[in-house]
This record gives structure tokens, sequence and C-alpha cells, in this order.
């Protein structure tokens, strides 16, 4: 039996041309209950652990494993499991004319010791284009997500009457912008249409990139008589509906450009530093409840006209010109040091 130096001693385990593959989400980590990769570890590196050889043995049979005994290099005198044999037979009594024949076997191995693994002959199917899917999550949640913002899908090709959690693996899903605890936000809800595309073609790497509106689930504003308005409608949950929303929306109609800002019940506004707020005509403002407002330190308030404040019967102007007037049914000027009153001329009746 004759064993190929070249192909038991010499050939890299580590080779140049070096294969490159993943499984799991750089972002979301490495799924490590997963033998995936380990798999095609050992089935790449055993490949730089192969050798050839031939002679006329007949006992080399694919599967089965021998032990090579005398080679130069000790390292090389181990077990090894046969990958492949081929055996073949030639009949030579026609020049010898005794009937004998002459048998040749080649074959492949690697070392016992060596893992092996069938290598992928059948290539992965691929996708083609996006396809729509609907948000699904447990019966009767309207929002299913987990740390991540990722969501469950039911796509509408699928059959299976599963239409819940359990309808897909968690997806990944697009967002506007998207950083290290900040971005923005706002994940798909359950029974909304979404645009599913795959990373290279992958069906087992779905990413959400895009909503659609449908026949069900229509947009938040009348169309096309409001086509000139845009913005944002959320929907409070669980049990919320149109009337119950908080909403910023854009009236871009010439001559009627509108901001509208709804909050279906607090408000919060913080400024860290200055705030400053410049109407160019008249400014209204309704309070159905008590305002309560506090300064720091002063608290200054300018007007080029006149200043009037009213309550019931009680009423005090302050005019440009200088007259105040202070109108209510019984006035009390309390000091619990001294009072001065100062003028050239005081009426008192």
């Amino acid at each position: 039996m004759k064993l190929s130096s070249t192909s038991l001693c010499e050939l890299p385990i580590h080779t140049a041309a070096s294969r490159w593959s993943r499984n799991g989400s750089p972002v979301l980590g490495w799924r490590k209950t997963s033998s995936a990769p380990w798999l095609r570890m050992e089935e790449l590196r055993a490949q730089g652990e192969r050798a050839s050889g031939s002679g006329n043995v007949r006992d080399v049979v694919c599967g089965t494993t021998f032990t090579l005994a005398g080679y130069p290099q000790d390292h090389a005198n181990q077990e090894y499991l046969v990958l492949s044999a081929q055996f073949s037979a030639t009949e030579t009594s026609e020049t010898s004319g005794l009937g004998e024949y002459q048998i040749s076997t080649s074959f492949v191995v690697q070392p016992a010791t060596t893992v092996f693994r069938s290598p992928r002959t059948v290539l992965k199917p691929r996708t083609r284009g996006p396809q729509p899917a609907v948000v699904t999550g447990p019966q009767g949640s309207e929002l299913w997500t987990d740390q991540y913002g990722r969501v469950k899908l039911k796509f509408l090709w699928d059959r299976s009457p599963v239409r819940d959690q359990n309808s897909s693996c968690w997806v990944r899903v697009s967002y506007a912008w998207a950083g290290n605890n900040y971005g923005g936000i706002n994940i798909p809800r359950v029974g909304s249409e979404v645009i599913v595309d795959f990373e290279n073609g992958d069906p087992d790497r779905p990413i959400v990139i895009g909503r659609v509106y449908n026949a069900l689930n229509m947009p938040p504003w009348s169309l096309p008589g409001n086509a000139t308005q845009s913005g944002t409608l959320s929907r409070s949950t669980k049990g919320g509906g149109y009337g119950t929303a908080n909403a910023i929306r854009f009236e871009d109609k010439k001559g009627h450009e509108e901001v509208w800002i709804h909050a279906e019940k607090d408000m919060r506004t913080e400024v860290e530093n200055d705030a400053l707020v410049h109407v160019g005509h008249n400014r209204g403002e309704v309070i159905d409840g008590m305002q309560v407002m506090q300064v720091g330190k002063t608290f200054q308030l300018t007007a080029g006209d006149r200043i009037s404040m009213r309550t019931g019967l009680s009423e005090m102007v302050m005019e440009s010109n200088g007259d105040i007037t202070i109108n209510g049914v019984n006035i009390n000027i309390l000091g619990s040091s001294s009072v001065r009153v100062d003028g050239k001329i005081i009426d008192l009746n």
C-alpha cells in the first residue's frame, strides 16, 4: 500500500483561502446553545487533515478504520477513517495464462480522532424580494415584543392555524434611527401589516423593513381629502380607539398651515437651559382647572398697552399711560409694619 506523503504531511490545516460564516446576529449575540457554528468548523477543518493513498489492499472499505505503521514520519502512524475507496481488478490471464488478477485500490482518509462531518452539498434555499406579513402575539394582546424591539409574524402564505406568539421566531425591525440607547422607536402592533425582507436572501434572517395600510388598517386621516396633512397618531392601549390617542399633525394646505399637538392625558415639557416662544399675532390659553407657576428668581411681565386681571367682581387694570384701576366690593390693604400712600393729590371719598 502506498500513502501520498504530500497529501498527508504538507497539506495545511488553516489555508489562506479562509471561509466566513455566522450563525446569529452580531447585535443580538451568538446563539450559544446552537451547535451549527461548531459543526461547520469541524466540517472545514477536517478537509485540511485528509490524505489520499493507493495500493493493492482489498480490505480498505469506506467507513472502516485501519492503523498505519512503519511510515517514515512518526506522527503519521495512527488510526485512520476511510472516507472513500475505489477498488479495481484487472484480469491478467491473457498475458500470463495463470488466471491471475491485478488488484488496485485508491482511497481518501482522515485521522480517526478527527470528527467526520458530511459536507453540505445541497444549496440553501434563497428568497427573492420582500414579502408581506402580519404582526402576531398572544390572544388578546395589542403589543408583543422583546428587549430588542423585535416582533412575531404570520406570513400571508402560511396556512398553519397557529396565529399567535408561536407563529414565527423573533424578527428584527428596522427603525428610522437606532443607536446605543438613543434613536427612534415605534413597535409594530399586533394585526399591523408589515413588509419583510431577508438578509442576502436567507430565509432564516428576516427583518421588517416597512409597514403598509390596508382595508382593515386605514390611515389615521381620511384620504384623499386630507392629503395635505402629515404626522403621527398613536393609539392608547389596551382597548383604545380612534378617539384615544396622542398625536402630532402638520397641515400644509396653503393659507391654512397648522401644527396640531394632542396629548391624550398628560403633557410634560423639559428645557435644561433657555426657552423662547415668539407669537407673531395673538395667543390664547384656556385652563379648565388650576394653574400653578413657580419662579426661582425674578418674574417679569411687560405689556405694550394694558394688563388686566379679573376674577368674579374683582378687577385690576394697568394702562400704558400710567393709570391703575382697582375695582372690587371690598378692598383691603394690609401692611404688617406700615402703609404709605404718596401723591400730589390724594382724594379720599
